[in-house]
């Protein structure tokens, strides 16, 4: 693996090691205090610029945050909302620049893979003392989202590797991507292998038709594996998946998965109103992770300092009353009933103008990505590479709170952006520009 060289190459070794460090370890529980200045670090030593997008939702996010004022002033709420959505903005539609970034992107999945190795490995002989699908956990540790966190990781690397293995032909890759694979499979996150088969056939996927039998064919038989190897590991990992796809089948409202109620909540109230609908309710004042952090009395009790006695009209009656010491998930519920989306935070907390712009400016910045031209076997790896992150950040974002959780975005939107400027590279050295 070749790096970059001399001092650059060590500073920027430094900041991806003590990144890796917080990012995959126990020691992620402090990136929820320090988040926006990792961002604010990363975008300084990494060169990256500000595009004018940001500016466009930053006024989208004032006019709504003004007109919030009519429900009362949740301040709180605002700032911790604020804390977390300002900074993901701004990473998410940076420029990085192709001569900084030579040989980055290798340098980060270097520092990675030999950590999310480890914690595999430690994640094994856990699950090998303890058989239980909390178990797997390795380093990474059960804060917050358990180990969902490390699954995600194990889905980029094992996706990493798979395609290294495509291009380069690289037998020590078939390997990584299968170790890394049966690592996610061991992390037991069933919303999480959804996105992750979503977007691997959103990232191959043709529309000619005899590709599309095939892929339907691959599917059915990936389907069927996963089944009986779950089945084989975890039985009741397989049972806990197989009661959260049969409540969908049941049509009343007492034992609906919550998330869909959420989503039923948000279509019934705010359409109602015509400025919350367009422009929301106000940062932190529905369904958000800062919502539950600073109004709900159970949710990170011994954060006092930002705790608030007051809750926001719709966080109280429409997601509040989802999910609390009374009405909390229990064991075989499922990720379901989880009544989190950050898609649903958008539209419901800053309005369907911002959620609207905010997709509009995602997909254009990926088809702009894509649409750089292939020159080597690189460019095609590194586009691949972009396409699929890009599309399993934004169906994670549909699942669940993910915005807000900084210990998991950073992670992905560097990978991002490292590729996306490891592309403008190679247009730099074609245009001699």
């Amino acid at each position: 693996m070749q790096l970059t060289s001399g001092k650059k190459s060590l500073k920027h070794s430094s900041l991806f090691l003590l990144l890796i460090l917080l990012l995959t370890t126990y020691l992620r529980i402090s990136v929820l205090f320090i988040a926006p200045f990792i961002a604010l670090i990363l975008m300084d030593q990494l060169k990256f610029s500000l595009k004018a997008t940001v500016i466009y939702l930053y006024v989208i996010i004032i006019i709504a945050y003004l007109l919030s004022f009519r429900h009362g002033f949740f301040l709180m709420n605002n700032l911790l909302s604020f804390y977390y959505i300002l900074p993901l903005i701004i990473m998410i539609f940076c420029k990085p620049k192709g001569k900084d970034c030579d040989g980055l992107l290798q340098m980060l999945i270097y520092y990675l893979t030999i950590f999310t190795f480890i914690s595999n490995i430690v994640g094994f002989i856990q699950y090998i003392r303890m058989p239980h699908d909390d178990s797997f956990s390795g380093f990474y540790g059960h804060f917050t989202v358990t180990q969902n966190g490390l699954s995600i990781i194990n889905s980029v690397l094992f996706f990493y590797y798979f395609k290294h293995f495509q291009i380069y032909k690289r037998y020590v890759s078939l390997l990584l991507s299968g170790f890394f694979l049966v690592s996610t499979l061991m992390g037991f996150y069933g919303g999480g292998l959804i996105a992750l088969l979503a977007a691997l056939v959103l990232s191959f996927i043709t529309f000619s038709l005899d590709k599309l039998v095939s892929l339907f064919v691959k599917l059915v038989a990936i389907f069927v594996l996963l089944y009986f190897l779950i089945g084989y590991i975890s039985p009741r990992t397989l049972q806990y998946n197989k009661n959260i796809i049969s409540r969908f089948w049941n049509q009343e409202k007492e034992t609906m998965p919550r998330k869909l109620i959420a989503h039923y909540y948000y279509l019934t109230a705010y359409p109602s109103n015509v400025v919350d609908f367009l422009f929301g309710s106000g940062p932190g004042t529905y369904n958000s992770r800062s919502a539950f952090v600073v109004s709900s009395p159970e949710y990170f009790a011994e954060a006092r300092i930002i705790k608030s006695q007051s809750q926001p009209f719709y966080f109280k009656n429409y997601a509040y009353s989802l999910w609390n010491a009374r009405n909390t998930v229990q064991y075989q519920d499922g990720f379901m009933n989880q009544p989190f989306s950050s898609i649903l935070t958008f539209l419901g907390e800053y309005g369907l103008v911002f959620t609207i712009a905010f997709l509009i400016f995602y997909y254009r910045q990926y088809l702009y990505v894509l649409n750089h031209p292939v020159v080597n076997p690189a460019d095609q790896f590194l586009k691949d590479v972009y396409k699929f992150v890009s599309i399993f950040l934004i169906l994670l974002f549909f699942l669940d709170n993910y915005a807000e959780y900084p210990e998991i975005t950073i992670l992905l939107i560097l990978i991002l952006k490292l590729a996306e400027g490891s592309l403008y590279l190679s247009k730099f050295t074609i245009d001699g520009k």
